[in-house]
This record gives structure tokens, sequence and C-alpha cells, in this order.
């Protein structure tokens, strides 16, 4: 009875942990995906703000 009562809190405690670190490399991965999408952002208007300049001066 008590084997099988911490083997339940082991197993929901280990099921918890595993999506936990599920949850954490989607986050990274989000992170990754939103950091490159501010470099080519940044990039894009750089550009464009250095078209602009150019025909303006």
């Amino acid at each position: 009875m008590k084997r099988s009562y911490c083997y339940e809190q082991y197993s929901s405690i280990s099921n918890f942990l595993y999506s936990f670190q599920f949850e954490l490399s989607n986050i990274k991965n989000l992170a990754r995906f939103l950091q490159g999408q501010a470099t080519r952002l940044l990039k894009y208007s750089i550009s464009i703000l250095s078209v602009i300049f150019l025909k303006t001066h």
C-alpha cells in the first residue's frame, strides 16, 4: 500500500518535471525564433532608413 503511494508520487513528480522541461525547451525555441525575427527586422529597418537617407540627401 505504502509503496504504491510513493511510486505514484514519484511518477507524478517525474511527469511534472518532464513536462516542465518540455515547456522550457519550447520557451527557448520561441526566444530563439523571436531573436531571429528581431534581427531580421532590425536589418530591414536599417536598409529602409539608409535608402530614405540617401534619397533625401
